[in-house]
């Protein structure tokens, strides 16, 4: 039933009133964002962005999203939406490392169809068509990548020539293949179809974001609390970039919010642990193990699944036992040949390269040899590097960190600020988060932090450098969710639905920033 307030005006009229105020809003912003363009095709960009926008909006105000089940079917709708949209608006090979992942991908479809072998990934088989899309491919978003698209867009391949590509070097063990399973998948269905070089490349993309949706949608609905958290960060235009791209993190974002998920459930949830729920544990822990081992540090959490949850304490330590066994056989079976390789020092006269640099990277003999020396190496980098990495895993720097698209701190700012309200307590979640869990969650994801700021110091910074170079802000996403949660206030209880504050305010967000990124886009050569 509509509700009527004190001023006289209804639902419906107040509505009205904020959408309507929206719709000018975005309006008059893209006004200016189409003159700044200088491209008519902007106009596409607002047509199909401004509605969506409007939309929330009137539906929030009008009550349509108070209701629990319509709210996350508009979150599944949203989130899907703007993967789409982040599917194609990016330019091919302008997501970060987004020629190596595809080739590897592609690397992979090869050894599925028997073109390849897993031992050598140094040469395969690739559509010709394929390789000239990459080389007339640039990593700098700009009008000529829309261009290069559009004039080339076939939508099947008029050969099937093909050319060794031999510029690589994959093997399984480096190449995160589970995480890249989605992409390959969409390749060989484009093989098989004889689809063209850029319906081959989007199909891979639009896998691997489909991927990233279910599994998103599926950690919402496991976790019984946070679920604004997972909501939010999967709302970010960092994650969206990666869910719509070939690179691996896509995998591992979406695996780990599912390990995540049900480690939350495993702790506030009050029935018994059933075999499902095991064997599921189980079966994530072995898949994102070997992904990147620095985040199996949510594993903390393990230590707090309360005795309740299992019909004896025996059942318990074996329970967490195989978890451990899980993730330790799987990075044993994976990627034991990589971690060795990093403890020896390296020869004294051999040179390490970063691009066209060369030099000497840290080795853990130098970092474990002088203690205090590496101590004030990772301080004096969070110190210099900090804003930069939480503004980069929000979304700050699109495509591959381009300065020249770089969002303003404002809208930056009020991401963070969604964030930090929406996983606040409410009358709909009001878990309380427990002093050892808040600990336990801290401590994973400073040991993640330490873990890829570790892995970068031996892998592409020179031991002449005062600060670790490489690391990103994207490489935090995976445990956003529960450092959101470990800053969850006691005292702090938030009225409205954190559900509905979290989907319409960051469709509004989203919004401003694709019309702002698309008008620098069209604008740059």
């Amino acid at each position: 039933m509509e509700r009527k307030y004190k001023s006289g005006c209804t639902d419906a009229m107040r509505a009205t009133a904020w959408s309507l105020g929206v719709f000018c809003l975005l309006v008059i912003l893209g006004v200016f964002w189409l003159r700044a363009s200088g491209s008519w095709n902007y106009i596409s960009v607002l047509v199909a962005t401004i509605p969506v926008a409007v939309i929330a909006v009137f539906a929030h105000f009008y009550g349509l999203l108070e209701n629990e089940t319509l709210i996350f079917r508009a979150y599944a709708l949203i989130l899907s939406y703007f993967c789409l949209v982040f599917v194609f608006i990016i330019p091919p090979m302008s997501s970060p490392d987004e020629g190596h992942h595809f080739f590897s991908s592609y690397w992979i479809s090869d050894v599925v169809t028997g073109d390849a072998t897993l031992q050598d990934g140094g040469s395969f088989p690739v559509r010709e068509d394929v390789v000239e899309m990459y080389n007339g491919s640039s990593m700098a978003i700009g009008s000529s990548g829309y261009r290069r698209v559009f004039d080339s867009f076939g939508l099947f391949a008029d050969s099937d020539e093909v050319v060794q590509v031999n510029q690589f070097d994959f093997s399984f063990g480096s190449e995160n293949v589970a995480a890249k399973i989605p992409s390959v998948v969409g390749i060989l269905i484009a093989r098989g179809l004889n689809l063209g070089a850029y319906p081959l490349f989007y199909l891979g993309r639009l896998l691997a974001a489909l991927f990233f949706v279910c599994c998103v949608l599926l950690a919402v609905h496991i976790t019984p609390t946070a679920k604004a958290a997972f909501m939010g960060i999967s709302l970010l235009p960092m994650s969206l970039q990666l869910a719509g791209s070939y690179s691996y993190d896509c995998g591992i974002i979406a695996l780990c919010f599912l390990l995540s998920a049900v480690l939350l459930r495993s702790i506030f949830s009050n029935e018994e642990i059933g075999l499902r729920q095991a064997v599921t544990l189980f079966a994530l822990v072995f898949l994102v193990a070997p992904l990147k081992i620095v985040y199996l540090s949510v594993l903390l959490l393990l230590l707090f699944i309360p005795q309740r949850r299992f019909c004896s304490r025996k059942y318990a330590f074996i329970f967490k036992l195989v978890v451990v066994i899980s993730a330790i056989a799987s990075i044993a079976s994976v990627r034991l040949a990589s971690i060795s390789s990093l403890v020896g020092s390296g020869a004294v006269d051999s040179l390490d390269y970063r691009g066209t640099e060369t030099g000497k990277f840290y080795s853990l003999n130098d970092l474990l040899s002088d203690p205090l020396g590496t101590a004030a190496l990772f301080v004096r980098t969070f110190d210099v590097m900090g804003d930069f990495y939480i503004e980069s895993m929000v979304g700050a720097l699109p495509g591959w960190l381009q300065a020249n698209l770089r969002a303003p701190n404002l809208l930056i700012y009020a991401y963070l600020g969604c964030l930090l309200l929406c996983v606040q307590k409410t009358q709909f979640d009001n878990q309380s988060i427990s002093l050892g869990v808040r600990v336990a969650m801290t401590a994973a994801c400073f040991l993640t932090f330490l873990g890829v700021s570790l892995s970068m110091a031996v892998g592409w910074t020179f031991n002449t450098e005062g600060v670790i170079q490489g690391v990103q802000g994207r490489y935090f996403l995976p445990m956003a969710p529960m450092a959101l949660l470990a800053l969850r206030s006691r005292d702090i209880e938030v009225q409205k639905s954190p559900y509905d504050i979290c989907v319409v305010t960051l469709t509004f967000l989203n919004v401003i920033y694709l019309l702002r990124f698309t008008s620098i886009a069209f604008s740059l050569p």
